[in-house]
């Protein structure tokens, strides 16, 4: 998503603000998936889990709002989508975090679902 932006970029702070947050959300995806920090109560080394969640839902809400001021007029679909998704993810963030473990998993696929919708939505764009 980060190189497709970068190649369609209209040169505003938004969109290289966007541009940088796609980036660092691979880098974040793929820091968890190396560690092998999925919230399992592991102890050994550094646990680095919770503060990977928190960057993600500050990120995840960041990049598609950065983009979604950047779209031009013909695109204003996709700006009133990322606006909407992103306000989701701002309101679902902090229900996941003090939700019971019974629903947490619930919570935790329908962000993932939002965040794939977000990529969706700039791949339609782009």
């Amino acid at each position: 998503m980060s190189l497709a932006a970068a190649h369609a970029h209209l040169g505003t702070v938004g969109r290289s603000v966007g541009i940088f947050s796609f980036a660092v959300l691979a880098a974040l995806v793929v820091i968890s998936g190396a560690r092998n920090e999925y919230g399992d109560s592991d102890t050994k080394g550094v646990v680095i889990h919770i503060s990977l969640v928190y960057v993600l839902g500050a990120v995840f809400t960041l990049a598609p709002l950065c983009m979604a001021g950047a779209l031009r007029a013909d695109h204003r679909w996709a700006r009133n989508a990322l606006i909407g998704l992103a306000a989701a993810r701002a309101i679902l963030c902090p229900v996941f975090l003090l939700a019971a473990t019974s629903i947490d998993g619930l919570l935790e696929r329908v962000l993932r679902l939002i965040a794939c919708e977000m990529v969706w939505t700039l791949c339609a764009v782009f």
